[in-house]
C-alpha cells in the first residue's frame, strides 16, 4: 500500500470496438480509473487519478497482416515411401516415420517446416519422361538434379526443360514438362539425412537461400 504502480506489458489495454474513436488514454497509477476515447481534436472526457500521473496513450487496433503463403513444402496428396508400410501421401506423414532417401536408404523424420492441410499454395508441377506421377514443389524447395555426371541441389524454380531429376531408385529422368498450380495442404518433412523421396525424386528436406535476381 502507498507503493507506485510500475506497468508492465499486462497493463496494457487496447480499445478495438471503435477504431474511428481515436486514441485510449490508461492511467497506469490507477488501474480502476475509467477509460476515455480522445478524438483527433482532443477533445474527450476525463480520467481519474492525481495529477501528474503518467499516461499512456494505445495506438488504434491494426489488424495484424494476412501471412504469405508457404515457399518450402509440397502437396498433401505427394507420395513418401515409409519403411514397414509403403507409399503414403504426405498429409499422412508423422514424427519419427523412417522414409525413403534415395538409393535404397532410410532416414527419421524429426520436424516439420510446415504441416498444414488446409492453406492453399502455389507448387510447380514437373513431368518428366518415365516418372510416373509429377513431381509438386515449391519454387523455392531444393531438388537434385544431374549435372555433368555429378549431383547438385538446386532451387526447383531454377529447373528447366531437358534437365535430369535423380529418382531414388538410381539414375535420372529428363524433364519434358513445368506447370504451375495451386493445391491445398502445405507439408515440409525433415529428415536426419537432409533428403525426402517424393514422387520418387530425390529432393532435400531444405528451402533455397538464393537472392532472387
Amino acid at each position: 500500500e502507498g507503493k507506485r504502480f510500475e506497468p508492465d506489458a499486462a497493463d496494457i489495454v487496447r480499445e478495438v470496438g471503435n477504431q474511428t474513436a481515436g486514441i485510449c488514454l490508461i492511467d497506469l497509477n490507477d488501474p480502476e480509473a475509467s477509460l476515455s476515447a480522445t478524438g483527433n481534436d482532443g477533445a474527450g472526457g476525463g480520467l481519474g487519478g492525481a495529477e501528474g500521473d503518467s499516461l499512456v496513450s494505445i495506438p488504434d487496433f491494426v489488424p495484424a497482416p494476412t501471412p504469405a503463403p508457404p515457399t518450402i513444402c509440397f502437396p498433401g496428396d505427394q507420395t513418401v515411401e515409409v519403411l514397414g508400410h509403403g507409399l503414403i501421401t504426405m498429409n499422412s506423414l508423422k514424427l519419427g516415420d523412417m522414409i525413403s532417401v534415395g538409393r535404397g536408404e532410410y532416414a527419421k523424420v524429426f520436424s516439420f517446416g510446415h504441416y498444414d492441410s488446409n492453406v492453399k499454395a502455389g507448387y510447380l508441377q514437373i513431368h518428366a519422361r518415365h516418372l510416373e506421377q509429377p513431381l509438386e514443389i515449391s519454387n523455392d524447395h531444393m531438388v537434385f538434379v544431374e549435372k555433368d555426371s555429378y549431383e547438385k541441389a538446386v532451387p526447383a524454380s531454377a529447373v528447366t526443360l531437358g534437365d535430369k531429376l535423380v529418382l531414388a531408385s538410381g539414375g535420372s529422368v529428363v524433364v519434358t514438362k513445368i506447370l504451375t498450380v495451386e493445391r491445398t495442404g502445405a507439408f515440409a518433412p525433415f529428415t536426419t539425412s537432409g533428403k525426402v523421396a517424393v514422387n520418387g525424386v530425390v529432393v532435400s528436406s531444405y528451402v533455397s537461400l538464393q537472392e532472387k535476381s
